[in-house]
C-alpha cells in the first residue's frame, strides 16, 4: 500500500510541473504512436499551438526520461532513402499524469 501511495504522489508531482507543450504532446500520443513532424502537425491541428522542431525533441527527451513515453524506430522505407522514423508512444504512467492534469484543469475551470 505504501508503494502505491508513493506512486500516486510522484504522478501528482509530475502533473503539477507539466508545461502546456508537454501536455499537448502527451495528448496527441493517446490516440496513436506518432513521429516528430506528425506530433507537431497534430498539436497544431488540435490546439492551434505551434511547437518548434528543436523544442519538440527536448520535450520528447524529457518525457521519455521521466517514463511518460517510450520510443522506437520504424521500418526503413525506400521513399525516405532507407531512413527510419522514430515513433513515440505514451506509457501507462504518461496516461496517469495526463489524467491528473486534466482533472486539475477541469477543477480549476469550474472555480472560474
Amino acid at each position: 500500500m505504501y508503494q502505491l501511495s508513493l506512486f500516486f504522489k510522484k504522478i501528482e508531482s509530475m502533473a503539477r510541473n507539466m508545461s502546456l507543450n508537454s501536455i499537448c504532446v502527451l495528448s496527441v500520443l493517446v490516440q496513436e504512436d506518432r513521429y516528430g513532424l506528425e506530433i507537431i502537425d497534430k498539436v497544431k491541428e488540435n490546439s492551434n499551438i505551434k511547437i518548434l522542431l528543436g523544442s519538440l525533441y527536448n520535450i520528447l527527451s524529457k518525457l521519455e526520461r521521466d517514463g511518460l513515453l517510450t520510443s522506437y524506430w520504424g521500418e526503413e522505407t525506400a521513399d525516405r532513402g532507407g531512413n527510419r522514423r522514430r515513433y513515440y508512444r505514451i506509457t501507462k504512467n504518461g496516461e496517469s499524469v495526463l489524467n491528473e492534469v486534466q482533472y486539475g484543469l477541469n477543477n480549476m475551470w469550474k472555480m472560474a
